[in-house]
């Protein structure tokens, strides 16, 4: 599967890290412990995956199986107002077949500042860093699904994603409007060549900038109509 469209649903447990958890009553609903003014969900998850068409190749597909340990956190605030969250995610994936290891990293940071009780303001903030198993050729090709001539070589190609947003969002009963302004990159590493070395693919390159605005009118708790510019 390609990187980029990489997804697993992992399963997740909340802990306490650390002393000073609030305890709960026999009769409340069960829930994480929280040290202080933060929760923490911690998770992990593994398991086994087939893949017919390893590297999404149109020629020469690729089966094999493949390893994954998952493990990750999540952080939240338990402020009445604003708020503050991070999530960080670790994957270690081995292909069996093709003889390949994968280390994928995936971080995101957000914030809200509750101006008023009905205008909000934030930032998200996310990087993943991926490694992609694409099949290349003697000279570089679509290094994200190696979908161009016959495959040669296998290789690790390094991809890595920023996205930083601010947005602005107002709030009444029955209207949302949200403003939002992103800055997003893409960048390809080092393509492997097939006799050794390996081939600048930066071409591939891609900087984005988007200004989005999302409107909800609830006209009841059961009707609602959605526009996106």
């Amino acid at each position: 599967a390609s990187a980029l469209s990489r997804a697993e649903a992992p399963a997740s447990a909340a802990v306490t890290l650390g002393a000073g958890g609030a305890s709960a009553g026999a009769n409340d609903p069960p829930g994480p412990p929280t040290p202080g003014a933060f929760i923490f969900h911690p998770r992990i998850s593994a398991g086994t995956e087939f893949n017919s068409n390893t590297f999404g190749s149109r020629f020469l597909p690729v089966s094999d199986r493949i390893d994954f340990m998952t493990p990750g956190l999540f952080v939240t605030t338990r402020w009445p107002r604003h708020a503050l969250t991070a999530d960080v995610e670790l994957s270690h994936r081995t292909y069996q077949e093709t003889d390949l290891e994968t280390v994928d990293f995936k971080g995101r940071v957000g914030g809200t500042l509750d101006v008023t009780r009905r205008l909000a303001v934030g930032f998200d903030v996310s990087m993943n860093r991926l490694q992609s198993a694409v099949i290349v050729d003697n000279l570089p090709v679509d290094v994200v699904f190696g979908t161009r001539d016959l495959p040669d070589r296998i290789g690790l190609v390094p991809i890595t994603q920023t996205t930083e947003a601010v947005w602005a969002r107002y709030t009444s009963y029955w209207l949302t409007n949200q403003l939002t302004a992103s800055h997003s990159t893409i960048e390809y590493g080092q393509a492997p060549l097939l006799g050794g070395g390996t081939a600048s693919v930066s071409s591939r390159n891609e900087v984005t900038q988007d200004v989005s605005n999302r409107t909800e009118l609830r006209v009841s708790h059961r009707l609602r109509f959605l526009t996106e510019l």
